[in-house]
């Protein structure tokens, strides 16, 4: 009989059928980036049932309390926090933001200013065929795109 297998027992056509595919996507319901998509009986966690351990907990509030410190004491230009409560769902997050994308562009662009009011402009010369002089429009707009968030 070719309808069962060499065992006796009957197996289903393709064992792959019993799982689910994987959301591959960059949504944020996605495997990329969404815990829960993991495990499709898990309800959707949110910030605060990921923070359920004592040691969470702690990391978790002095994550917000040098978040909203920043926030206090730092201009919004730096920390990009327009209103009072910006951030504070992804504390740890908006202080990488802070520290490795916002501070380190305000610096470049407080050099680049002193620079060019000491008469020496910003120069490029990305093909090798000669420096130019980049329009300080153009490097305040760059300056811009990146800050005005």
């Amino acid at each position: 009989d070719d309808s069962e297998c060499d065992d006796g027992a009957s197996s289903p056509a393709d064992p792959r059928d019993e799982l689910a595919p994987p959301m591959f996507s960059l949504t944020k319901k996605s495997l990329l980036f969404d815990e829960s998509s993991t495990n499709p009986n898990a309800s959707d966690a949110s910030a605060d049932a990921i923070l359920l351990t004592d040691l969470g907990k702690e990391a978790g509030s002095l994550t917000l309390a040098v978040w909203s410190g920043a926030k206090a004491v730092l201009p919004p230009l730096l920390t990009g926090a327009g209103t009072t409560d910006a951030g504070d769902k992804d504390a740890l997050g908006s202080l990488y933001n802070l520290l490795f994308v916002r501070l380190p562009t305000f610096c470049v662009g407080v050099g680049y200013v002193v620079n060019l009011t000491q008469g020496h402009p910003l120069m490029m010369d990305p093909f090798g065929t000669g420096a130019f002089e980049v329009s300080p429009i153009i490097v305040f707009a760059a300056l811009w795109a990146i800050l005005r968030y």
